[in-house]
C-alpha cells in the first residue's frame, strides 16, 4: 500500500509540473498581415467621416515649425489594425522635417477603435497598414501661419486620392479597397525596387467610363521604375466615374504619392 501511495504522489508530482510547464511556456507571436480576404474598415464612432484617410486629413496640424522652415512633403507612416480594432505600432517609414514626422504620427495615434478588423478566413487578424500623409503649404505662408493651431484639410494630393474637381463635378469614387486607391496602388506596386527608397509622383485621369488612363510619373525615377508604376495605373480596375450635372466626366488626379522601396 505504501508503495502505491508513493507511486500515486509521483504521478500527481509530474502531472503538476507538467501543466505548470504548459502555463509558462511563452505564447507563439501572432501574425500579422498586410493582405486579407476582408481589410479593416474605418469608421470613427464620433465622426461622419467614413474613411480613414479623410480622417487624418480633417484632423492633422500643420506643425508652425515646419510652416516657420517652408517644410512640406510627404510622411509614410506604418500601423497595425489588432483584432480589437486598436492601432497598435505606429511608425514613421519615411519622411521628411522632424515637425511633419511628428504631427503625422500623432494623428495615426490618436485614431479611434476601427468599425470592423481585417479578417482572414474568417477570423479577426492583425493587418499592418501604411499610409502617407502629404503636407503642402498654401499659397501665403503668413496666413497658414496663423492658421496653424487649427485642424487643416490637407490638399487634394494627400494619401486620398480626392480630385479638385471643377465647380458642379461630383468626383469619382474608386470602391475596390476600403482604404483608397492610394493604398490599393502602394499594394499593386509593392514588388516595384528603386536602387534607394524613392517616392513615385502619379498623375492620371479618371475617364468618363471609369477607366484610367494619361498615366504619368513625373519626375522619373527609372525608365524600369516608372514603366511598373504606370502599368499598376492602367490596371486598376474601373472607378465609379465622377459627374456633372448627371453625365459622367473626365476627372484628372495629379501628384499622387506612391512609395518605392530601396533595393
Amino acid at each position: 500500500m505504501r508503495s502505491i501511495q508513493i507511486y500515486s504522489g509521483l504521478l500527481l508530482a509530474f502531472f503538476c509540473s507538467a501543466q505548470q510547464s504548459r502555463a509558462q511556456a511563452p505564447s507563439e507571436p501572432q501574425k500579422t498581415y498586410t493582405l486579407v480576404d476582408h481589410m479593416p474598415r474605418f469608421r470613427a464612432a464620433d465622426s461622419t467621416s467614413t474613411s480613414m484617410l479623410n480622417y487624418i486629413g480633417h484632423n492633422v496640424r500643420y506643425p508652425v515649425e515646419a510652416l516657420k522652415s517652408r517644410a512640406s512633403g510627404t510622411v509614410f507612416v506604418t500601423f497595425v489594425v489588432n483584432k480589437q480594432g486598436l492601432v497598435e505600432q505606429a511608425q514613421v517609414a519615411q519622411g521628411a522635417h522632424y515637425a511633419l514626422k511628428d504631427a503625422a504620427l500623432r494623428v495615426v495615434q490618436a485614431m479611434p477603435v476601427w468599425e470592423q478588423p481585417g479578417r482572414q478566413q474568417g477570423q479577426p487578424v492583425n493587418v499592418r497598414l501604411t499610409v502617407p500623409v502629404r503636407f503642402a503649404m498654401q499659397t501665403g505662408s503668413l496666413a497658414a501661419l496663423q492658421k496653424a493651431q487649427q485642424p487643416q484639410q490637407l490638399t487634394a494630393t494627400n494619401a486620398t486620392a480626392d480630385a479638385t474637381p471643377a465647380a458642379g463635378v461630383q468626383p469619382p469614387r474608386f470602391e475596390h479597397d476600403p482604404l483608397g486607391a492610394v493604398h490599393y496602388l502602394q499594394l499593386a506596386t509593392q514588388s516595384v525596387k528603386a536602387r534607394k527608397a524613392s517616392v513615385a509622383m502619379v498623375s492620371f485621369t479618371v475617364k468618363a467610363d471609369g477607366q484610367v488612363g494619361d498615366v504619368l510619373v513625373a519626375p522619373g525615377i527609372s525608365p524600369e521604375v516608372d514603366a511598373a508604376v504606370v502599368q499598376a495605373v492602367q490596371q486598376m480596375p474601373a472607378w465609379k466615374p465622377g459627374t456633372q450635372q448627371g453625365q459622367p466626366v473626365a476627372v484628372p488626379f495629379t501628384n499622387i504619392p506612391i512609395r518605392i522601396s530601396g533595393k
